[in-house]
């Protein structure tokens, strides 16, 4: 039962959505650092900005979104107790 409360409760708050949203832009920002690699790297200034900025920038998107995806987790926790009647029980995961 907390289980099916806990996945309405993702449905509830629209969930989806903003974790499509958050890979969509992790994604672009991996697209993105790649371009600037390829065709701003033309001198040596450039090529190191752009190399860091295509090792770092996808590291910085993958942990903003996997924030929000253990955020959003947490949430439909608390709020899967509370459908279910028992909010004491969010602390505990079986």
């Amino acid at each position: 039962m907390r289980v099916m409360a806990h996945e309405r409760a993702h449905v509830e708050n629209r969930d989806t959505i903003t974790m499509t949203i958050t890979a969509t832009f992790a994604g672009a920002t991996g697209v993105l650092s790649q371009f600037a690699f390829f065709f701003g790297g033309r001198n040596k200034g450039g090529f190191l900005v752009s190399l860091l900025a295509i090792i770092l920038a996808p590291i910085a998107a993958s942990i903003a979104q996997f924030s929000i995806s253990r955020s959003r987790a947490y949430y439909a926790d608390k709020r899967g107790a509370e459908i279910c009647g028992n909010p004491v029980m969010a602390c505990f995961r079986t």
